[in-house]
C-alpha cells in the first residue's frame, strides 16, 4: 500500500491522545518519547518538535532548526520550509522528530508520491493553534546513499505536478499570505525533473523525449522565469 497508507493506518488505530513517527532507518535518544510527551502536555500545545541530527558515516551533524520553528508560534508561514534565492537553509519537512495530538484531524494523501511528509506537516500546522519546541537533538536521521532519493525517480514529473498542486491547495486554505512561495516550489520541482533525467538517463533512448515532456509541462513556466544567461548555461548540460 505504501508509506502514506501505513501511517494513516497507524493514526487510525492509535489508542492514546498522541502519536509519533520514527522511520525504520533512523534512531532516537533514549528519552525522546518522554521529553516530547512532557513538553506537549506541559504546554497543552497541538504539536511539539525537537532538533534532529543527520547521521553520516558515523558522525552526527545537528540541525538546530527549532530556532526557526519558534517563529511559527507567532506567524504561520511556508517560507521557513523552502529555500529562496539567497540559499536560506529551510526547516526539514519531515513528519518525524515531532509529537502530534490525535484530535487534530489530519491524514497523509495517498495520491502524493514525493514530499508526502512535508504536505502532511504543513496541513497539520495549518490546523494547529499552538506549537512547542525542544532545543535538544533527540532524533537522528540516517543518511543512506542507497536510498530512493539517490536513484532514478520514475514518473517524477507527474509526481511533482501533484506535489505542486498540493502546495497550491495548502496556500488557499491556510497560508494565503505565502503565494510567493509557489515560485520556489515550482522552480525546485522542475529543476529536480531535469536533473533526474540528466544524472540518471542521459544517453538513454528516452532521454530527449522525457526532456521534451518537462518543457511541455506547466512547471516549465517557472524555469522560464530565470534570466536568459542562466538558461543558456543550463541548456549546455542537456
Amino acid at each position: 500500500h505504501g508509506v502514506s497508507y501505513s501511517r494513516n493506518f497507524g493514526i487510525d488505530h492509535a489508542n492514546g491522545e498522541y502519536y509519533v513517527f520514527i522511520d525504520s532507518d533512523d534512531f532516537v535518544d533514549k528519552d525522546y518519547l518522554k521529553l516530547l510527551y512532557e513538553k506537549i502536555a506541559q504546554d497543552d500545545s497541538d504539536i511539539c518538535f525537537c532538533d534532529y541530527g543527520k547521521f553520516i558515516d558515523g558522525q552526527v551533524y545537528p540541525s538546530l532548526d527549532t530556532l526557526l520553528l519558534q517563529k511559527l508560534r507567532t506567524q504561520k508561514t511556508l517560507s521557513l520550509f523552502f529555500s529562496d534565492e539567497k540559499h536560506f537553509r529551510p526547516i526539514m519537512g519531515s513528519s518525524c522528530r515531532t509529537i502530534y495530538k490525535k484530535k487534530i484531524d489530519c491524514k497523509f494523501s495517498e495520491k502524493i508520491k514525493i514530499a508526502e511528509d512535508l504536505i502532511f506537516l504543513l496541513e497539520y500546522l495549518g490546523k494547529a493553534n499552538s506549537i512547542s519546541v525542544i532545543h535538544d537533538c533527540l532524533y537522528y536521521y540516517r543518511v543512506n546513499p542507497n536510498s530512493a532519493t539517490h536513484k532514478y525517480a520514475k514518473n517524477l514529473l507527474e509526481s511533482n505536478e501533484v506535489y505542486y498542486e498540493a502546495i497550491e491547495n495548502l496556500i488557499s486554505h491556510y497560508y494565503q499570505d505565502d503565494s510567493s512561495v509557489l515560485k520556489y516550489v515550482g522552480w525546485g520541482a522542475v529543476l529536480a525533473c531535469f536533473y533526474n533525467e540528466i544524472k540518471f538517463r542521459k544517453g538513454n533512448k528516452q532521454y530527449l523525449e522525457n526532456i521534451q515532456k518537462i518543457k511541455e509541462s506547466k512547471l516549465y513556466a517557472f524555469f522560464k522565469l530565470k534570466n536568459v544567461k542562466y538558461r543558456k548555461t543550463f541548456w549546455k548540460k542537456i
